[in-house]
């Protein structure tokens, strides 16, 4: 296996596959026949200056019409360079996750579930608020009141 481009970012990328499209001289329209996208498509993908971006089904369609695969190796000298400025994760919400343990939000609190609904409603704009509320007074206001 023979390496044919170092690819670090989305770039990179981009123009090692353009080069291997027009290593292999073949047209962005028979790439778009055998590969299944819209036609005009791939055209669009690798254009210099793209119109579309590389998504979950274009990259493996393309990757695997031009004949390549994508293979992940350890980078030491990045890994030299940054994993010292990481930090760990805490690994009990992994932990808690692969358990299959589920939170029992009752147990939180009303507290806890009147400061999220005001923090909820403070993403709203006023418009979407004032609508909430008219939609909840609505039967409030249906019911009528026995004086006595």
């Amino acid at each position: 296996m023979t390496p044919i481009a170092t690819v670090r970012d989305y770039n990179e990328l981009h123009a090692a596959l353009r080069a291997r499209a027009d290593a292999l001289s073949v047209s962005r329209g028979a790439i778009d026949d055998v590969s299944g996208l819209p036609s005009g498509y791939s055209g669009k993908l690798l254009d210099p200056k793209p119109l579309k971006l590389f998504g979950v089904k274009s990259l493996g369609a393309i990757l695997t019409v031009l004949g390549l695969k994508m293979v992940l190796v350890d980078d030491e000298e990045s890994l030299r360079k940054y994993t010292a400025r990481l930090s760990k994760r805490h690994d009990a919400s992994v932990r808690l996750l692969r358990t299959g343990r589920v939170i029992k939000w009752a147990k939180i609190g009303p507290e806890w579930a009147r400061r999220m609904n005001a923090h909820r409603s403070l993403k709203l704009s006023p418009s979407r608020r004032i609508q909430i509320t008219r939609t909840a007074a609505r039967p409030r206001w249906r019911t009528r009141r026995q004086v006595p």
